[in-house]
């Protein structure tokens, strides 16, 4: 059985760092039977919170789907770990292309046998993209000179999830070995019909609360709403403390008929309960290449009010609204016509953005099963 090393930044049961997270659970939940995994990961979740794992540099939780989970209490300890351990895996995929500890020294670990592997996958989770590279270009070009100056390509394969993922990539690393292959999503639940007033409309924001994920636009818009009754849900962490400030300064001069409710974040189980009573979902990111958020609503039966940044620009189609990032007026128009919408008109509605998710993942899944094949 072909042995394969999953590394990433973050792992269950943390939950904060929303979408990389469900992306290797769900690689787990479809491989486990067929390969052998361990997982190499940190012990605190993106906030710095503590995880409750049961200690460190052990493999624990192997009941995981499976698979053995490490978790790491800082970068010595599990460098001290990897020299002494003599590892060797068929392949080593990393759920980062710019993590440091968990993607670049695992490189280095690799280039230098220190961890002898056959391959290296990486999934670069849209940090190769024109929107995410311009966040901190400057570091990030800094890497990307000494990548390829170390060749650290050589013996790598990307993986992406879109062409346009790919071509961004391409322009910023040249030629390189790649596959593209779309990320794994739970298999919906059925159905569920919606109860709505006329002139009533829960709307939720479910991500990580920064700049590149654009709440501030959607707020504008939830704040320029002054006749159906809004309740809007924030759900996610606060990475960006100013740009929170921003949103709630906007938030701030809502009408009546508006109220704001901010859960802060949220874990697997409480999305879940949150997704099953939602009418709408909104995300106006700035770039997304996958978003595991608007999958997951989508599966549980919400309409989508999205950027024209994601892979799912096609569900305006079947019922949900895509915009460009700025149009502040365009998403107050969607919202007030769903808004006014009957519970029957709204099930039917949002019925048709249910079948659209149903299909793609059904799609997508079937494509997957030569993610680890030579």
């Amino acid at each position: 059985m072909k042995k394969i090393l999953l590394v990433c930044d973050y792992f269950y049961p943390a939950y904060k760092a929303g979408g990389p997270i469900k992306s290797i659970s769900n690689i787990l939940a479809l491989f486990s039977g067929l390969y052998k995994f361990d997982v190499f990961t940190s012990s605190y979740d993106i906030d710095g919170t503590k995880l409750n794992v049961g200690g460190n540099n052990a493999f624990i939780g192997s009941d995981y789907k499976g698979c053995d989970v490490c978790y790491f209490d800082g970068l010595i300890k599990m460098a001290r770990f990897i020299l002494f351990k003599h590892l060797s895996y068929d392949i080593v995929y990393l759920n980062s292309f710019f993590s440091f500890q968990y993607s670049i020294l695992y490189q280095v670990f690799v280039k230098l046998s220190i961890i002898k592997s056959n391959k290296i996958i990486i999934a670069p989770r849209g940090e190769l993209t024109k929107g995410a590279m311009d966040l901190k270009s400057f570091k990030k070009q800094l890497f990307i000179s000494l990548y390829r100056l170390l060749c650290l390509k050589n013996n790598v394969k990307f993986q992406f999830t879109s062409k346009e993922e790919y071509l961004d990539a391409v322009e910023v690393l040249g030629s390189i070995d790649y596959c593209i292959i779309p990320n794994i999503a739970e298999k919906p639940e059925e159905f569920i019909v919606k109860d709505k007033k006329n002139n009533c409309l829960h709307v939720v924001f479910l991500s990580r609360i920064s700049k590149k994920k654009n709440l501030l636009s959607l707020c504008e818009s939830i704040s320029l709403i002054d006749t159906n009754e809004i309740l809007f849900t924030i759900a996610g962490n606060v990475e960006d403390e100013p740009y929170w400030e921003s949103c709630k300064k906007v938030l701030g001069n809502c009408s009546n008929n508006v109220t704001v409710d901010y859960v802060g974040p949220l874990d697997k189980n409480q999305v879940k309960s949150l997704l099953r009573k939602t009418h709408l979902f909104c995300l106006p990111t700035l770039n997304e290449n996958y978003g595991h958020a608007i999958v997951e609503a989508l599966s549980y039966s919400n309409l989508v009010l999205i950027s024209d940044q994601t892979p799912w620009c096609d569900v305006v189609n079947y019922g949900s609204q895509v915009v460009r990032t700025d149009e502040v007026e365009k998403m107050v128009e969607y919202i007030n016509i769903i808004s006014k919408l009957t519970a029957d008109d709204f099930n039917i509605l949002s019925s048709k953005s249910y079948m659209y998710i149903v299909e793609k993942i059904v799609n997508h899944n079937k494509l997957v099963g030569g993610l680890f094949d030579e």
